[in-house]
């Protein structure tokens, strides 16, 4: 929400609409809950979009967006003071409502225990959470806090407050970062609630306020099975009721991963359930890790189609069990027929809590419903063992052969050998991504030798030498200059090829071969600047140079 794109006018007071206008955006419709409250802000004043028409309810927003938002539903048009954090100034789009919000008391800035309160930071450009997003709100519309608090973090009287009143957004817990529809939904709840129409919103919604699942307890009646490789079902029934948002990433193989802190991960786990005597409606998910994690703050459960099925958040603040509500209808395991779902986990960014090189590993998923027939709880739960993924505050997302595919093999001595593109970054400006070393794998034919390797960017940047033996190339401690990758770097192999004079067929190849696992090298070593990788998460070979015969 930029602010070239986002009307000044706030909130009018008396009735709301919750009618759907499809016509606003270009990338309309969605969910129905997420069209139902963009459609409504927009209609108030309170939301605009982007200048090329579209709404983008999946992108997330940061805190001066937000609270551009917040002061929106106000009246408040006097004349304030535009030095109100040392980390804004005066000439930025978005200090009048920030500066705003700190003087009507909504915001504070970041609490920082070791400067004065006059010093704290507001940081504009941070993502907002869910906690902050329900503070701002709870405040604005003088909602009554619990005083029953003590010694818990400062956000649970607020999100105690936002969900007596069913006004929280299920799935989302403290640390979540929002997104823009999610921000959309939330802001309509407490907009709909001032004005007592709450029941109409729920209703145009097609959910009612009094439809929150409850935990049910469950017995054992049937038995499930992990699928490995990739997500697909055998089964050709659906759901009857759609959550209408879809899994964004295409990626379905399941496989041990990098993952990328502050972000959905990789698939952590597939699982195929079958129930043999009747079909079952499910209500409750659960998904308990090998070991607790501090980085992950929830987990989306899909089927396989892709469709989302629920958030997983954790049990009585565990960090290793997760468990997701189904609303009622919404997924159905068929008599005798397979159902696939698979898991992601949604990290949390290293300045809110993600740690770099935890192991991250399902230990079971458990599915909990009702006989469609019998009526009887039903329970069943996986028993296989599921892959392990590692997280990163950066990572290598690609690495590809850019230079040609084949070439002239000669004798020669410092030979340009090979060209490969490591592509990549951090999500975090104090950590950069660095190789720092790498064994290629030597393809060669007709008694090919090769000696006095050395890797460096370009022709007259610094270089490190490597080690050869009879079939590998070794480049240890390779320099900052060489290795950091911030966007893309390609570093380049050369050395001296000798090819007998009566050879016959003579061919050579570099190969960055074994990718590794969580517990065997592989060919790339890396670091996020907190942790060092001896692996990544690519298929073998991970990338093949230049063969020349």
């Amino acid at each position: 929400m930029s602010p070239s794109s986002e009307s000044s006018s706030s909130a009018p007071e008396g009735r709301l609409r919750f009618d759907v206008d499809l016509n606003r955006y270009s990338d309309a419709p969605w969910e129905m809950r997420t069209d139902v409250s963009i459609s409504v802000l927009t209609r108030e004043g309170v939301l605009r979009g982007n200048d090329d028409g579209t709404y983008m309810p999946d992108r997330r927003l940061n805190r001066a967006e937000f609270v551009q938002i917040a002061i929106r539903l106000t009246n408040d048009h006097g004349t304030i003071s535009l030095n109100c954090f040392p980390d804004i100034r005066a000439t930025d789009w978005f200090a009048d409502p920030v500066c705003r919000a700190k003087a009507l008391g909504m915001v504070r800035g970041n609490a920082d225990p070791d400067v004065p309160e006059s010093m704290w930071r507001f940081e504009p450009s941070r993502d907002v959470q869910y906690e902050e997003a329900v503070k701002v709100l709870v405040q604005l519309y003088a909602l009554p806090i619990s005083g029953d608090t003590e010694g818990d973090d400062w956000y649970v009287p607020y999100l105690k407050a936002a969900s007596d009143l069913e006004l929280d957004i299920d799935g989302l817990q403290a640390g979540d970062r929002i997104t823009r529809g999610e921000m959309a939904r939330l802001v309509a709840n407490f907009l709909a609630y001032s004005t007592g129409q709450l029941g109409e919103l729920r209703s145009a919604e097609g959910t009612s306020s009094s439809s929150r699942q409850s935990t049910t307890s469950s017995s054992s009646r049937s038995s499930s099975s992990r699928s490995a490789g990739s997500m697909s079902s055998s089964s050709s029934s659906r759901s009857n009721i759609g959550s209408g948002q879809f899994d964004p990433n295409n990626d379905r193989q399941v496989r041990s991963s990098v993952l990328l802190l502050g972000g959905d991960s990789a698939i952590l786990a597939g699982v195929k359930f079958f129930s043999n005597n009747e079909p079952v409606m499910v209500d409750e998910i659960t998904v308990t890790l090998v070991s607790g994690s501090n980085s992950v703050s929830s987990l989306l459960i899909y089927t396989a189609e892709g469709e989302l099925l629920g958030t997983a958040t954790s049990v009585s603040g565990s960090n290793s069990i997760f468990r997701a509500r189904i609303p009622a209808g919404r997924f159905e395991l068929p008599r005798r027929e397979n159902r696939t779902i698979y898991v992601r986990a949604r990290l949390k960014d290293a300045d809110n809590g993600g740690v770099s090189g935890e192991n991250i590993q399902v230990a079971s998923v458990q599915l909990d419903g009702q006989g469609v027939w019998s009526n009887e709880e039903y329970s069943t739960t996986s028993s296989d063992s599921f892959l392990i993924s590692e997280t990163a505050i950066g990572g290598i997302t690609k690495i590809e052969n850019v230079g040609p595919a084949d070439g002239v093999i000669t004798s020669a001595n410092g030979q340009l050998l090979g060209q490969f593109k490591f592509t990549g970054g951090s999500s975090d400006d104090a950590h950069e991504v660095r190789v720092t070393g790498l064994t290629f794998t030597i393809e060669q034919t007709g008694g090919v030798t090769l000696s006095n390797a050395f890797v460096r960017t370009d022709a007259g940047g610094e270089q490190s030498n490597c080690t050869v033996s009879s079939s590998t190339v070794t480049c240890s401690s390779i320099p900052a200059s060489i290795g950091e990758v911030d966007g893309t770097k390609t570093i380049r192999v050369y050395g001296d090829v000798s090819v007998p004079s009566n050879a016959t067929n003579p061919s050579l190849r570099l190969v960055l071969s074994e990718p590794g696992t969580t517990s065997t090298a592989g060919a790339v070593t890396w670091t996020d600047g907190e942790t060092t990788f001896t692996w990544v998460s690519f298929n073998q070979p991970v990338v093949q140079g230049t063969k020349f015969d």
